[in-house]
C-alpha cells in the first residue's frame, strides 16, 4: 500500500466515479469483479543507474476499461457530439518518473514527476491538473546537516463555498529549510 498526493483522488476514481472508496467498491454488488470481468491492465518499470552519477527510473501502469466504463464513455461522446461540444475521455494510465543525482558529495539533486488519468502517449508529459512534481536540492553543510530547497506541485482539498464546489486544486509550493539526516 502506498500513499501520495493522488491517493485521495484515485481511491474514488474506479468504475464510473463511484462515491465509494476503491477497496469497498471492488467488493460491492455492482463491482466489475462480480461479473467475472475483473480488472486487467499493464504495468512496466524501468530504471538506469549511470555509474552511480545519475539514476533515472520510470513506471507506467494502465488499467483496461470495463464494459460499463466503455458504454458510459460512448454515451458521453454521443451526448457531446449532439451538443456540439468537445469530449475528452478519462484515461486510466499513470506515469511516474524519478531522477536522482547523488554523484556530488556535498550537493544532491532529486526530481519526481507523476501524471494520472493518461489518455495516450501524447498526454504523458503535459503539466496540468492531473500532474504533480517535486524538485529538491540538498547541500551538506556539516555531517548529517543539510540545507534543503524544494519546489512542488501537489493536490489540496478545497472546501466548497457559495461561489464554488468542493474539490481538489493544484497548489504550487516552495520552501527552504534545514534537514538532519543519517543513513544507516
Amino acid at each position: 500500500m502506498y500513499f501520495d498526493t493522488f491517493y485521495e483522488i484515485e481511491r474514488f476514481s474506479l468504475a464510473g466515479q463511484s462515491a465509494m472508496p476503491k477497496g469497498r467498491y471492488l467488493l460491492a454488488e455492482d463491482s466489475p469483479l462480480n461479473d467475472g470481468e475483473g480488472i486487467n491492465g499493464v504495468y512496466g518499470e524501468l530504471g538506469f543507474d549511470f555509474l552511480g552519477l545519475v539514476t533515472v527510473a520510470g513506471k507506467y501502469e494502465h488499467y483496461s476499461k470495463t464494459d460499463a466504463e466503455k458504454a458510459a464513455e460512448e454515451a458521453d461522446l454521443a451526448a457531446a457530439q449532439a451538443a456540439g461540444t468537445e469530449y475528452t475521455p478519462i484515461g486510466k494510465g499513470t506515469f511516474t518518473l524519478l531522477l536522482l543525482v547523488p554523484a556530488l558529495e556535498t550537493l544532491q539533486f532529486e526530481a519526481y514527476y507523476r501524471r494520472t488519468g493518461i489518455t495516450g502517449a501524447d498526454d504523458i508529459f503535459k503539466f496540468d491538473d492531473r500532474s504533480m512534481a517535486v524538485a529538491q536540492a540538498k547541500y551538506q553543510m556539516y555531517p548529517f546537516v543539510y540545507l534543503v530547497a524544494q519546489a512542488s506541485r501537489r493536490w489540496v482539498f478545497q472546501e466548497g463555498t457559495i461561489d464554488s464546489a468542493a474539490g481538489y486544486e493544484a497548489t504550487d509550493d516552495w520552501g527552504v529549510g534545514v534537514e538532519f539526516a543519517y543513513q544507516f
